[in-house]
């Protein structure tokens, strides 16, 4: 129902704001055939335990009616999203753009020995939180905590060696992944691009429900 929505919508727009092309950012039903249409995923393969073949291959039939797929990912090493990202034998029309990234490598002294950053749906995330609050009572080094719980102020706090903050805005979290030797966070794949683009080494915690891969850019 969703992808007929978005084709319906999709439709529309077309002929009201005369569009040349689209780059569709895993949404399967925004594509026309009208004008050129891209599919922006790092998923060729919908990895589900026992049903991955054919979620894969229901995945990749609906990819094919899009003009071109663009992975940003490496084509060959370094590999970043496995067999997510991709296939043996394919007749897609794949590009494969490299990692994107918001955060630019700056030229700045370390400042933490190590940088946690949370996300994710409650109540989960807070109770990673606490658990991971109390690991850090153990942990011999300087440490920024970012809890990822977006409110109206900034809030931050220091208890030991460790800098507590309810959140930062993008300029922040740059100066911050720069200024950490090393990154505690959930495996996103957003986060995994930026890490790549660092060099950074980190240790990645799964989100429930989601395919993961453990990986340390800096190595």
């Amino acid at each position: 129902m969703a992808i007929l929505n978005e084709k319906r919508t999709i439709e529309k727009w077309v002929d009201e704001y005369n569009l040349e092309g689209i780059i569709s950012d895993n949404r399967l039903g925004v594509r026309n055939r009208k004008i050129p249409s891209v599919f922006i995923t790092h998923q060729l393969n919908v990895l589900t335990g026992n049903t991955s073949e054919i979620t894969s291959k229901l995945h990749q039939y609906i990819i094919r009616k899009f003009d071109e797929c663009w992975v940003p990912d490496f084509e060959k090493m370094p590999n970043l999203t496995g067999k997510l990202g991709h296939l043996r034998k394919t007749d897609l029309k794949i590009k494969y753009i490299g990692p994107l990234s918001r955060i630019r490598k700056l030229d700045i002294p370390q400042k933490y020995d190590l940088m946690v950053i949370l996300s994710g749906p409650e109540p989960q995330r807070t109770m990673l939180e606490e658990k991971i609050k109390s690991e850090l009572m153990q942990f011999n080094g300087k440490v920024v905590f970012i809890a990822g719980k977006v409110e109206t102020l900034q809030k931050s706090e220091l208890k030991g060696e460790v800098k507590y903050y309810n959140f930062m805005n993008s300029e922040q979290l740059e100066k911050t992944f720069n200024q950490s030797k090393l990154v505690l966070c959930r495996s996103g794949y957003t986060t995994i691009m930026d890490l790549a683009q660092l060099g950074k080494k980190a240790f990645f915690i799964p989100t429930p429900g989601n395919m993961s891969r453990n990986i340390s850019p800096g190595n």
